[in-house]
């Protein structure tokens, strides 16, 4: 029993690991489509690697929020729940 808990608490975690990196891609993603052609400021290395941190950060913030998910980490839970076994 106490196997199915840590088991469980597993899934749980790795679940919202699995959100966290959905959102961060999906916020990745949605960076490239901004048009920076006739922009003020010069897109830097530095400037692509500090926003490739930024989204991952705000994609764990927002995975293990109660109030801001997205429900991807709930809904996978649910469904492989009961897959975990002793």
């Amino acid at each position: 029993r106490g196997a199915n808990i840590k088991g469980k608490a597993q899934l749980k975690k790795v679940c919202e690991e699995f959100e966290g990196i959905f959102v961060a891609k999906m916020m990745s993603t949605l960076d490239k489509t901004v048009d920076r052609e006739n922009s003020l400021f010069q897109e830097s290395k530095y400037l692509t690697n500090l926003k490739s941190a930024m989204y991952a950060d705000l994609g764990r913030q927002v995975a293990t929020s109660p109030t801001s998910n997205i429900g991807l980490a709930a809904q996978m839970y649910k469904q492989l729940e009961r897959t975990v076994t002793d």
